[in-house]
């Protein structure tokens, strides 16, 4: 988060910069290793840094305390993080600008005279170079332009202490939330996970059983179809063989039949040729004896 606050202090407070910027926002973004800021990074980054700088620029971005006085923070359709953050940028450095950035006034007005710093009449030249890790940003750090800020305009040693400690509270309690908040996370996606586990395994529990009992259905369909298969084919082999019994038995008959007509056939044969033989006899007889008469 230093690096960022180091960022934004430039922007809104060092005129250079703040040219810089508005030459190639995008560009001046990308070099100082940003490219990736999003649009909510840079309102939680102004709302801290506002208790460290001069008060006409911390009351300027005042609406950065009040989400309903700032543009949409969030990405919209069709559009980039860093597109977001450049919108949110464009609206803290027009009213830092309109708010005469880099005033000789005082932040703190109301301040003790006793706690004022001592005054100087020449500036103090602050050079502040960003720490980019050149694996992050995939280019060297490109340092920022010397930051001119008068004596008066720095606050007091207590107050930057407060101010510090502020901070580190506020990033102490919002990294806390942030833990508590991905611990209920992680425990709601546990859980989910396991209540969704338990209904694949019952579905698949149910699916092994239903394909169990059709196996079995289909196992004693398949027994069912081949005993009645084999009692056919018994049936059958049963009934040709009564058959041919049958016809069997019946041939014998009519060859039995056959046999003893054919034998009374042979008997009429042989009755009828001793009756013709009779017959024969008896005419030889009755002509021979009207020869004799004659």
């Amino acid at each position: 988060m230093a690096n960022i606050l180091e960022f934004l202090r430039g922007v809104l407070t060092d005129p250079e910069a703040q040219e810089a910027y508005r030459a190639d926002p995008e560009g001046y973004a990308t070099r100082s290793g940003f490219a990736d800021l999003t649009g909510e990074d840079v309102v939680e980054a102004i709302g801290m840094l506002r208790r460290s700088l001069p008060k006409p620029v911390a009351d300027a971005l005042a609406p950065f305390d009040d989400d309903d006085e700032l543009p949409g923070a969030r990405t919209g359709i069709d559009e980039r993080d860093l597109d977001a953050a450049l919108r949110m940028l464009d609206f803290a450095v027009g009213r830092a600008d309109g708010a005469g950035a880099g005033v000789d006034e005082p932040s703190h007005a109301d301040d003790d005279d006793d706690d004022e710093p001592e005054e100087h009449d020449e500036p103090i030249e602050v050079e502040s170079e960003l720490d980019f890790s050149p694996a992050a940003t995939g280019t060297p750090p490109t340092p920022l332009a010397a930051v001119t800020i008068s004596i008066d305009d720095l606050p007091s040693v207590a107050a930057f202490g407060e101010s510090l400690t502020s901070i580190a509270v506020e990033a102490r309690e919002r990294f806390t939330d942030v833990l508590r908040q991905a611990e209920q996370d992680a425990n709601t996606i546990r859980s989910d996970a396991h209540l969704e586990a338990g209904r694949m395994q019952s579905e698949a529990q149910a699916d092994r059983e239903s394909a169990r009992q059709y196996l079995e259905r289909t196992k004693v369909e398949t027994d069912g179809v081949l005993a009645r298969a084999l009692q056919q084919a018994d049936d059958a082999r049963n009934q040709a063989d009564e058959l041919m019994a049958a016809v069997t038995a019946e041939s014998e008959v009519t060859r039995a039949e056959l046999a003893a007509r054919r034998s009374e056939v042979r008997t009429a044969e042989r009755e009828l040729k001793e009756r013709l033989s009779g017959i024969d006899s008896i005419f030889r007889t009755v002509l021979r004896d009207d020869d004799e008469d004659d």
